[in-house]
């Protein structure tokens, strides 16, 4: 990977950057979709920049898998 970012990845970040802000005059908690998105996007800068990320749980799944009484895993 080189150290400099390439036009399409400072547009990407540019973006997911975006995303990933929380309204701060809001004063509710962010629902867990809205968190869950959040870390989609945060997980797309750390691959932009080569982490490799393991975890391949999308925020859907993760989702459904709270709603299905299924955390952790089982």
């Amino acid at each position: 990977m080189s150290d400099t970012l390439n036009k399409k990845e400072v547009d990407q970040l540019l973006d997911l950057f975006n995303k990933i802000k929380l309204d701060l005059q809001d004063s509710s908690f962010p629902t867990r979709t809205n968190r869950l998105e959040a870390v989609e996007n945060m997980k797309r800068v750390l691959k932009i920049h080569g982490y490799d990320i393991t975890e391949q749980k999308t925020a859907e799944e993760l989702s459904e898998d709270k709603h299905q009484g299924r955390e952790g895993g089982q």
